[in-house]
């Protein structure tokens, strides 16, 4: 059981979007660790998120594109001192083929959790359609984001285990108009 685990991590992924109640918009994934992929209207009501996230343990959070540094920044000091942030940004043409998307077609995201040994799916319907896989290595995160894809998620957002050399070598495999930006580029602590 989670409460029995001292060695648990607790993660924690928030999307932005007006509408999106933490209440009723959110997966709770225990593989190795807990990931809990959230989301909120505002950035007011993400930094309540967070603070309730903090007290709860959480050591960690990645954010959606949506989220800026600043915003980011804002969101680490809720947190506490040395608690990491990472905000998603696409890079290089990935830039110009997020300006094409239109995101309310559907968010998929894919979440790196240790030893989960299969594509684990969530979908969460509302005023953003997120698709959410949890995978454990980047041949997984590939067949995941195929399947997004050919899902009709507009875009691909990575959790911030998709270093550089990781999201790259994603992006390189899937040669698709989709853009996938990545949360491995951007570090922010309070």
């Amino acid at each position: 059981m989670l409460q029995n685990r001292a060695d648990i991590k607790k993660y924690a992924f928030i999307v932005m979007c007006p509408g999106l109640d933490p209440a009723d918009y959110r997966i709770d994934f225990t593989g190795r660790d807990l990931t809990t992929f959230v989301g909120v209207s505002s950035i007011d009501q993400a930094e309540s998120l967070v603070r309730q996230l903090a007290s709860e343990g959480y050591d960690a959070y990645n954010l959606c594109g949506a989220f800026d540094e600043a915003m980011s920044q804002r969101l680490a000091k809720a947190a506490g001192p040395g608690v990491p942030f990472s905000y998603v940004t696409f890079a290089g043409d990935e830039i110009r083929k997020r300006g094409n998307a239109d995101i309310m077609k559907g968010l998929g995201v894919i979440i790196f959790d240790e030893g989960v040994g299969q594509i684990n799916s969530f979908e969460l319907k509302g005023p953003l359609h997120s698709s959410v896989r949890f995978v454990d290595s980047v041949v997984m995160a590939r067949a995941a984001a195929v399947d997004l894809i050919n899902s009709g998620s507009a875009v691909l957002e990575l959790c911030s285990w998709f270093d550089r050399e990781r999201t790259e070598t994603l992006i390189h495999s899937l040669r698709v108009e989709t853009p996938v930006g990545s949360a491995g580029y951007t570090l922010v602590t309070a």
